[in-house]
């Protein structure tokens, strides 16, 4: 099986989203959670520790295929073939979940794990690092005039449209969480880990379906495209941060403090 995504080339999020994400979900920690968090990560919050792993890739050559899922545009749902020689976001989330559940394993391994976790989670929140067309990394060879700024379509998403958008991390907070509702929060909190990133892959057809026409070999885009990808990104942006948080909520509560 072709790999369709190589991390190398382009982050999930870019450190904004990744920022804006790890906010959303430290607002709904309960109280558990957030004391084992702020005691593990010295009190740093998801916010601040949510690029970590993308601070690591030159440093750590072996996580590099940690970021992404490797599923075919038309795929329906996850399949464990579907991993880099069985690493993957998915798997990796597992394993360092267990890690973060082991009773023996060190304070400074469980804050690895926990980083480790809450990045890939908010990863596999952006469709196009759950797949992609074959051969262009999740959209990172498909090149993009972005408004006369030289760019591809996996950074679109990333961070193009976030960027576009002019807004501090406070203010797309508080435009994604104002009118949430406890039954939305509920609703969006439900499902598993594969769940989430089924759903997420669910956008990716339609991501490369409504691009804006080529010229010169570059996707010219438009105001038309960008409203329509920001609308995803606000969507999954959301959905990680309550995600996020929920996992979290389910999680710390059984991990062991040494």
């Amino acid at each position: 099986l072709l790999l369709i995504l190589v991390p190398a080339l382009s982050f999930a999020w870019g450190p904004g989203g990744h920022r804006i994400i790890g906010q959303i979900a430290n607002n709904y920690l309960n109280t558990i959670a957030k004391a084992k968090l702020n005691k593990l990560l010295d009190d740093k919050s998801l916010s601040e520790v949510s690029n970590w792993l993308d601070h690591m890739r030159d440093s750590w050559d072996d996580a590099r295929p940690f970021h992404y899922i490797s599923m075919p545009v038309d795929a329906l749902k996850y399949e464990p073939a579907y991993c880099d020689k069985g690493i993957c976001a998915m798997s990796v989330i597992g394993k360092y979940e267990a890690r973060l559940l082991n009773s023996i394993e060190s304070p400074p391994s469980k804050a690895e794990s926990i980083k480790i976790i809450v990045h890939l989670i908010e990863d596999l929140h952006m469709p196009l690092h759950t797949g992609g067309e074959k051969g262009d990394y999740g959209g990172n060879a498909v090149k993009v005039d972005f408004f006369d700024k030289s760019s591809n379509l996996h950074k679109v998403f990333d961070s193009d449209i976030i960027q576009y958008a002019n807004k501090t991390d406070e203010e797309w907070v508080t435009l994604l969480t104002t009118s949430l509702t406890d039954d939305k929060i509920k609703e969006m909190q439900s499902g598993t880990l594969e769940d989430w990133a089924n759903e997420s892959h669910t956008y990716v057809k339609g991501i490369y379906k409504n691009l804006p026409k080529k010229k010169d070999g570059k996707v010219m885009m438009d105001e038309e495209y960008v409203a329509f990808g920001n609308k995803i990104i606000e969507e999954q942006m959301l959905k990680a941060g309550l995600r996020l948080a929920k996992y979290l909520n389910d999680t710390m509560g059984k991990v062991t403090m040494n």
